[in-house]
């Protein structure tokens, strides 16, 4: 049994881990962002406090690391893109701008 954290304490660890994620793409040259509103969707889908922080993995790789993916993989993102991280009514959101224009999918 994990003891049980406080959201501020989850928000902080989901940050931490999503710099993570943000340094692992930053090794293609890529600038990976993520505003409030998608810290926020994220921890609205943190639905398992008896387990502590581990859940926060699960979400970032259901919800982050797999759509970046495939993401990327339509975008074609090169060195200098900035990829931000949003939210939307049906979950999380991302774009690209590279040299301030917009990258289409």
């Amino acid at each position: 049994m994990f003891n049980a954290l406080s959201g501020d304490s989850l928000r902080k660890i989901l940050l931490l881990q999503l710099k993570k994620e943000a340094k692992l793409v930053a090794e293609r040259g890529i600038t990976l962002t993520f505003g409030d509103d998608s810290v926020d969707w994220m921890m609205t889908q943190y639905d398992e406090p008896e387990y502590g922080a581990r859940p926060l993995r699960r979400i970032i790789q259901r919800f982050v690391r797999v759509p970046l993916a495939e993401f990327m993989l339509r975008v074609n993102p090169e060195a200098g893109t900035e990829i931000h991280v949003g939210s939307g009514e049906d979950g999380l959101t991302f774009s690209a701008v590279k040299d301030g224009q917009e990258l289409s999918v």
